[in-house]
């Protein structure tokens, strides 16, 4: 992913943002767009993976499980016409070793 600009609306200001984070056990989020819409898609992430850890079921998410959770948070948001300008993507990596 070579976007790594980071800006806000139109100001292009930083220049060194990453945009992929690994999240749950083996979950990367990669994402390209308006920086703070992604900042926004992380901490829905992150307080969606506390509520699971808070059950202590056993079970961990799936990069399908948090790709159906933003899906539906950014159809949420476009009926409010608070529509997300960020592309995201949710990926399995698996560590061989």
């Amino acid at each position: 992913m070579r976007d790594m600009a980071g800006s806000y609306g139109s100001l292009a200001r930083f220049r060194d943002v990453r945009r992929m984070q690994k999240v749950g056990e083996n979950t990367i989020v990669g994402a390209s767009g308006d920086l703070s819409d992604y900042q926004k898609i992380m901490k829905n992430i992150h307080e969606m993976q506390t509520y699971d850890m808070a059950n202590d079921d056993g079970c961990s998410m799936t990069p399908r499980d948090f790709h159906q959770y933003m899906g539906r948070v950014m159809y949420n948001r476009s009926l409010f016409l608070k529509v997300v300008f960020t592309s995201a993507f949710f990926s399995k990596f698996c560590c061989v070793g």
